[in-house]
């Protein structure tokens, strides 16, 4: 299911800036802002958008979450939850077009994997889910959980869940504390896992050091 998306990354990976700006290219053809000020290449882009705090966006999200708003022509999916459990949560709205571009990402990585660890393609995988907070649950509802796997494409989705070694309802634990000892009771109970991705090194970690 990878394979098609690791070849065409074998045939360009020599090129990667040439592909790098293409992908934007067609980024910015679909964004409003970027055809409002007429932005078309990376040099533009960096003059007509520089950095600034998720502040300085969050009104806006709000009204592409009420539908008020157009950010894209590609189809807005999701609106991915950052901050961990901290009551302020921040929004980044993925479209179609993004997601494509994560799933092709992941595909060569996971075709790399699976070259150098056959044994993958036997085993159970973990992909992090994170524990939600009562304030964040019913803003969130079950299509925007915290789980890595939600950013694969249909086909990968419905592998991952005939692989997935710990059910992404654990976000739902009464805490953070009863999550991570779910998470961990999965994992240990598994005499069948081949992979754990996780989303950051700290939780990693902190998996590890509660065993």
């Amino acid at each position: 299911w990878c394979d098609a998306s690791d070849r065409n990354f074998q045939k360009q990976f020599n090129a990667l800036e040439t592909t790098q700006r293409q992908i934007l290219h067609s980024i910015l053809q679909t964004s409003t802002f970027a055809q409002d000020k007429k932005v078309q290449n990376y040099e533009q882009f960096v003059k007509a958008f520089p950095a600034t705090r998720y502040g300085a966006w969050r009104e806006d999200i709000q009204r592409y979450r009420e539908q008020k708003l157009s950010l894209s022509s590609s189809k807005l999916v999701r609106f991915q939850p950052t901050s961990g459990s901290s009551e302020q949560i921040k929004f980044i709205p993925y479209t179609k077009l993004f997601l494509d571009e994560l799933d092709h990402a992941i595909a060569p990585w996971m075709a790399s994997l699976y070259r150098k660890c056959p044994q993958l393609s036997s085993g159970t995988h973990y992909w992090s889910v994170s524990w939600l907070p009562e304030s964040q649950r019913e803003v969130l509802k079950d299509k925007n959980l915290n789980d890595d796997s939600a950013l694969l494409g249909v086909g990968k989705r419905i592998l991952s869940k005939f692989t997935q070694a710990v059910p992404s309802n654990v976000a739902f634990a009464a805490n953070a504390d009863d999550a991570l000892f779910a998470t961990i009771c999965y994992l240990v109970a598994n005499r069948n896992l081949a992979m754990i991705s996780v989303w950051s090194p700290t939780f990693a970690l902190q998996l590890l050091e509660r065993l």
